[in-house]
């Protein structure tokens, strides 16, 4: 992976990055290929991850570059004053009572023993209340093109909740999906990530889709028609 490619953005208190599908984000003790250990080769050290995407989302990946930073969006976290936006490829098509921006709210568990989360629409032991947004952009024949919304995000949230409504991400087996992918990517993208700097400046990121999908390639010129 070439850095120059990976780097969208770059600052002396943060650096953004963007993910191909199939590789984690951090290092693991297994020493596989990872965001961070390619970076850190490139010379970029003392990073300090603070997005996270499971190994089959592509994406925005964002790290702090310094602990004073870190604190500050650790705050802007807490007050739920960063928007973090996702594509999703789902299956099937939503119906028009859907349609528009929607707010879905359940209870999530991260089941570590099977490294699952599990949802429910009540709230019981060891459940916590989570959220996200969702709209609509687009119904495909087979499958519906969806902008996700999250300011707080739990273990596999958008996934879980996604799947719990009736609409697995195409390619994740593990949530429900029909039949994965041949590459083992799952159809979810990390897009856009919205704060305000440490000066209280708006910053909005972008990480381009994966190419190469025909899929995505339809999801692309959807979202330039959009603009």
């Amino acid at each position: 992976m070439e850095t120059t490619k990976t780097i969208l953005n770059q600052t002396q208190d943060y650096l953004t990055a963007t993910k191909p599908a199939g590789m984690l984000c951090q290092q693991s003790k297994k020493g596989e290929r990872s965001l961070e250990l390619n970076l850190k080769k490139a010379g970029h050290r003392g990073l300090h991850l603070l997005t996270r995407l499971d190994r089959p989302v592509s994406g925005l990946v964002f790290f702090s570059k310094r602990s004073e930073f870190n604190k500050h969006y650790q705050a802007l976290q807490g007050r739920d004053a960063v928007e973090k936006e996702y594509i999703a490829i789902v299956e099937g098509q939503v119906p028009d009572d859907m349609m528009g921006l929607k707010k879905l709210s359940h209870f999530h568990v991260h089941d570590k023993k099977n490294l699952k989360a599990r949802i429910s629409d009540e709230q019981t032991a060891n459940f916590r209340p989570i959220s996200l947004e969702y709209e609509v952009i687009e119904n495909l024949d087979n499958y519906t093109v969806l902008k996700v919304i999250l300011r707080r995000g739990r273990f596999h949230q958008i996934r879980a909740q996604l799947a719990h409504l009736g609409y697995p991400v195409k390619g994740d087996v593990k949530y429900g999906a029909r039949r994965g992918n041949k590459n083992r990517s799952i159809h979810l993208h990390s897009y856009r990530l919205r704060f305000k700097n440490m000066a209280g400046d708006k910053r909005n990121f972008e990480a381009p889709l994966p190419e190469g999908d025909s899929l995505w390639e339809v999801v692309n010129n959807l979202l330039i028609k959009r603009q």
